[in-house]
């Protein structure tokens, strides 16, 4: 869900940038006022950088790290799966042994 929900702030931030860049051409065409030409193209770039930021430093790296935590949390129960499994199946305490230390080492 995250992954995809850090696709939108930069298409957001670039549909500020538009509607700012509206208010640019709006104003030089109203009574030639270029008073708030700066103020409108600053809000436009600045809509684009908040945009990227959000996704790129706050939503992406979240994203990743949760999908490496669930990834994490997964591989420990098939761990625990698989030892049960192990100990009704009586398998040996060596064979059960290696198995949980191949998952402690691609932890």
């Amino acid at each position: 869900f995250l992954s995809n929900l850090s696709k939108y702030p930069p298409a957001l931030g670039m549909i500020g940038t538009v509607f700012s860049m509206i208010g640019v051409f709006a104003g030089m065409s109203a009574q030639d006022d270029f008073s708030k030409i700066g103020v409108h193209i600053a809000t436009a770039m600045l809509s684009t950088l908040y945009g990227l930021i959000l996704s790129n430093y706050f939503i992406s790296p979240l994203a990743e790290r949760i999908t490496h935590q669930t990834q994490q949390w997964q591989m420990g129960q098939l761990a625990i799966l698989k030892t049960f499994s192990n100990i009704a199946s009586k398998k040996s305490r060596t064979f059960t042994e290696e198995n949980l230390e191949i998952y402690k080492k691609s932890a």
